[in-house]
């Protein structure tokens, strides 16, 4: 059986092939490594990146402080939007009937909403943007769970990182649900169709 040979030429022109692959795999993969890492920071900081001004843009920005939420949007010029909230009954999915409503301005900026008692120890939800504030009293009735729940859960847009929402539609912003307590002193999420929490989402005028 003949012996393949190879030159001297051949064998460096091969090996020059193959290290070039090599290295177009090797750059490709570190690429790679480094976008999944600017991705993972950008989730971390909660740095907004703007990739389509016909819809809203947002990320949730880490505040850690109990319940105040936080986030980076933009908010596009058409339809004019409301961001709206309730304290009342929220329910497990949609939102209640009645409501208090904020104008939502145009552009991008930090948009934070944040429970507070206000200076006469009364429960107040706020929600601040560049051009201002609303706030929406609760109700001693429905503020209870603030200073008697054993927790509660929360679902919130934009901890992902950045997501690009429809303003034509009815769109859920943030949804806190107070948990139950159980009879040996621990708690869990609660199964009733609506309970204490607050819910707040954006709506178009």
């Amino acid at each position: 059986m003949p012996r393949l040979r190879f030159s001297l030429r051949t064998f460096l022109l091969l090996l020059f092939v193959a290290s070039l692959i090599g290295s177009n795999l090797f750059t490709t993969w570190q690429l790679r490594q480094l976008r999944q890492e600017n991705a993972d920071m950008q989730k971390q900081l909660g740095r907004l990146v703007v990739t389509d001004r016909n819809k809203i843009n947002l990320v949730a920005v880490p505040t850690y402080e109990e319940m105040m939420w936080r986030w980076r949007i933009y908010v596009p010029r058409t339809p004019a939007l409301f961001v709206c909230g309730s304290a009342h009954e929220i329910p497990q999915t949609g939102f209640p009937a009645g409501h208090g409503a904020t104008n939502l301005p145009e552009g991008e900026y930090v948009l934070t909403a944040a429970i507070r008692r206000d200076r006469h120890g009364n429960w107040q939800l706020t929600i601040a943007h560049r051009n201002g504030s609303g706030s929406f009293g609760i109700s001693d009735e429905d503020a209870g769970w603030l200073v008697d729940s054993p927790g509660w859960g929360t679902t919130q847009a934009g901890v992902n990182g950045t997501e690009l929402l429809d303003p034509n539609t009815p769109i859920e912003l943030l949804r806190v649900r107070a948990a139950e307590k159980l009879a040996g002193g621990g708690s869990q999420s609660s199964s009733s169709p609506t309970g204490p929490g607050v819910v707040l989402w954006f709506k178009k005028q």
